[in-house]
């Protein structure tokens, strides 16, 4: 079931707009999936330059993410949500590069210690 986009920091309005990692505050996807569990989808569709500003704007987003999850407010606009596995994907256009692959693991570990599962998806159904 598709929650649609969501302002990150307790607007509860949905969002009409662009989304993507140069949209810090925005939720871009809830999503219950199948098995269970809530998935707060960020899509990057602008190729991957290898460089820092990317990683920012990824570091950035999912900062406002979790602050999402943690502050109860995921659980407060999508109910289902409550006591469900919560993961974050990353869904990309183009193969991940340069120093954000650099930074995946640190990520998976840090959000791991949260409780929150990442991961990336490459369109065209491949994974990081």
């Amino acid at each position: 079931m598709g929650i649609g986009r969501r302002g990150a920091r307790g607007d509860k309005s949905t969002k009409v707009g662009p989304s993507g990692l140069e949209q810090p505050d925005v939720v871009d996807y809830v999503v219950e999936e199948a098995d269970g569990a809530i998935t707060l989808r960020m899509t990057e569709t602008r190729p991957w330059d290898g460089g820092p500003a990317q990683v920012d704007q990824l570091m950035a987003k999912l900062n406002s993410y979790v602050a999402f999850i943690r502050s109860g407010d995921l659980e407060a606009e999508c109910i289902v949500a409550a006591g469900r596995p919560v993961r974050i994907v990353l869904q990309s256009w183009h193969m991940p590069q340069g120093e954000v692959t650099e930074a995946f693991p640190t990520i998976r570990d840090g959000l791991a210690g949260l409780g929150i599962e990442f991961d990336v998806e490459v369109a065209g159904g491949a994974g990081w």
